[in-house]
């Protein structure tokens, strides 16, 4: 499948092959990968990773640091490998 769909910004256009999870609700699992590829991947690559759209990845990035849970899923991601 190409990832070529773009709008004239160069975002990705929504695309509902791309962005199956659109509407469900965040597992504690993809909360995790969230938070902690955040520190490495752009939103755009988290999105596509995690089946949302890069602004819905932005948003609740946002919400989770607003209500002191970001660190909590950091140090989630962080024991992974222990």
């Amino acid at each position: 499948m190409k990832i070529n769909k773009r709008d004239k910004s160069g975002r990705l256009v929504y695309t509902p092959e791309l962005f199956k999870n659109t509407g469900k609700h965040w597992t504690i699992n993809e909360l995790i990968d969230l938070v902690g590829y955040d520190q490495t991947m752009k939103r755009e690559e988290l999105g596509l990773m995690l089946e949302r759209t890069p602004g819905t990845c932005s948003s609740k990035i946002s919400r989770l640091k607003k209500n002191g849970e970001y660190e909590f899923y950091l140090k989630k991601f962080n024991n992974r490998g222990r």
